[in-house]
């Protein structure tokens, strides 16, 4: 207790006091041994001494302190209840003692023991809140993650349907492609009926009279429109304004502008010239009122009529390959063909054009834009750009494929009525004064 270690204190400083005084790191008992084993050995007796005070029957001492008390009496020469520095430190442990044991004992335990519980109270009390603001600080975290992947994913849904305005072109040639199809295929129509008027001789047609006067117009046509002199052409002194155009046929079908206007006459004079020119250059002479009168006049009407059906084919099938070149369709890809594709303007829709052909439309969509170097650099890291261009090519590989349809139609039409007009020259010549008049 704090007796005894007091005691022991006293001890050790008196025995040591004692002693006559020796050099540094000397033992007046063994100078040769070393400062571990001495430290060592007093170490040992201070424990020797404190278990013996504590244990009297060691000695076979019945009395506590009777060992220490001893030891004290021999060292200061008297009692040691008579020493002055004995009763200090007795009366600095009974004060200390009673003190200590009153207040451990009485009221200072108990606000001790409340002071403690409160310090705990507010440890766990202030450990809770500190749980509850870290749960507040991960589900505020949380929300502004949360927060940030919804702002994230509208931006996104913004940028899909807000495209850029190469994305809004391409994807507004649907309704483009469908409405240039149909001007073409009602110009095709109209060009068919109005050589049908020219062939059938019919009233207020250049031919009603006959093949003279249809070859009449067509020579003063070519004379003054297509003839070109320096191409060998007779018949005219200089080069019309539309030289030679009647008869090239790969500049209006595979020609680098592919968009006719169709406001302008001379682009419509040109596409009737050439087809004429293909199909049925000069018209046949009306036949007489008296062969409706005879059978034999009756099979000469329905061969004329059947050739005419023969001509109305080849009519329409060439000339639904220049009407699908016909402008009108509201679309305007000169500026993606320009900027996107590098096409130079001669390449493009002419100006005042309304909106490019179909064919037009076709080419730049399915092969000019594909020449652009930026093409698929523009859909690295844009998944939206990847589907949108996906449904694209899909929408255009079907378009094609309709395209591709409607030509080997086109083929199959074409060489039926072939083959019926080889059946029809098999049938016996009529009579000569059935024949038409010359």
């Amino acid at each position: 207790d704090l007796r005894m270690a007091a005691l022991a204190v006293a001890v050790v400083c008196g025995v040591l006091a004692s002693r006559p005084a020796a050099a540094q790191c000397e033992n007046p008992a063994d100078t040769a041994q070393p400062l571990n084993q001495l430290v060592n050995q007093d170490i040992n007796n201070i424990n020797l001494f404190i278990q013996q005070e504590a244990n009297p029957q060691l000695l076979g001492n019945n009395t506590p302190g009777g060992f220490i008390d001893n030891i004290i009496e021999s060292a200061f020469g008297m009692n040691p209840t008579d020493h002055g520095l004995f009763q200090y430190y007795t009366s600095f442990y009974n004060s200390v003692e009673q003190a200590m044991s009153d207040w451990m004992n009485g009221s200072g335990a108990v606000n001790l023991s409340q002071t403690l519980k409160s310090m705990t109270m507010e440890l766990h009390a202030s450990q809770v809140d500190q749980t509850h603001m870290i749960g507040e600080l991960m589900d505020a975290q949380a929300a502004v993650e949360e927060k940030t992947d919804a702002e994230r994913l509208e931006t996104e849904a913004h940028r899909r349907y807000q495209p850029s305005e190469l994305a809004c072109e391409l994807d507004s040639t649907g309704p483009g492609l469908a409405r240039a199809f149909q001007i073409s295929r009602a110009f095709n129509r109209g060009l068919a009926q109005d050589d049908d008027a020219v062939a059938t001789n019919a009233i207020n047609s250049f031919s009603q009279h006959g093949r003279n006067e249809d070859l009449s117009y067509m020579w003063n046509q070519y004379v003054t429109q297509f003839c070109d002199p320096t191409m060998g052409d007779q018949g005219c002194t200089a080069a019309g304004p539309l030289a030679g155009r009647e008869k090239n046929i790969g500049a209006l079908l595979w020609g680098p502008q592919q968009t006719i206007d169709p406001t302008n006459k001379q682009n419509i004079l040109v596409m009737q010239s050439a087809l004429r020119y293909i199909v049925d250059p000069l018209t046949s002479d009306p036949l007489p009122a008296k062969v409706a009168a005879t059978p034999g006049g009756h099979v000469q009407i329905l061969l004329r009529h059947s050739q005419l059906a023969y001509i109305n084919d080849i009519y329409n099938v060439l000339g639904a390959m220049l009407s699908e070149r016909l402008g009108g369709s509201g679309i305007d890809v000169s500026q993606m063909e320009n900027k996107t594709v590098g096409l130079p303007a001669t390449e493009t829709a002419p100006e005042g054009t309304a909106g490019a052909s179909y064919m037009e439309i076709m080419d730049t969509m399915t092969r000019d834009r594909f020449e652009d170097p930026y093409y698929l650099m523009n859909m690295i890291g844009d998944k939206s750009q990847v589907e949108r261009e996906q449904t694209t090519l899909d929408a255009l590989r079907l378009e094609t494929m309709n395209d591709t349809f409607h030509r080997l139609e086109d083929r199959l039409f074409m060489e039926s009525a072939e083959y019926a007009r080889d059946l029809d020259h098999q049938l016996p010549e009529a009579a000569p004064k059935y024949t038409p008049m010359k």
